[in-house]
């Protein structure tokens, strides 16, 4: 399953223990998110906030208008959570 977690962390240059990291959570966790579990909501808005986007771009199918975004989506470094 293709998930827009996945697309994100794929196109991004850092490693998935990194992302995990920056995220605040255990690597299997980021990796089970990243192969479809469902997201928690604490942990979608960690997530949201390492690549600064809203946390509702985590859901759903990739469809065109998510895939025409992908490229601009980088590794925030900022502490302020995102949050919908």
């Amino acid at each position: 399953m293709v998930t827009r977690l996945g697309l994100i962390a794929a196109q991004v240059d850092q490693p998935a223990y990194m992302l995990a990291a920056l995220a605040g959570m255990h690597p299997s966790t980021w990796s089970r998110y990243v192969h479809g579990q469902p997201i928690r909501l604490e942990d979608a808005n960690r997530i949201a906030a390492v690549f600064g986007i809203d946390r509702e771009e985590l859901y759903g199918a990739p469809d065109a208008e998510f895939l025409a975004r992908l490229p601009e989506i980088r590794v925030s470094l900022s502490s302020d959570p995102v949050t919908a």
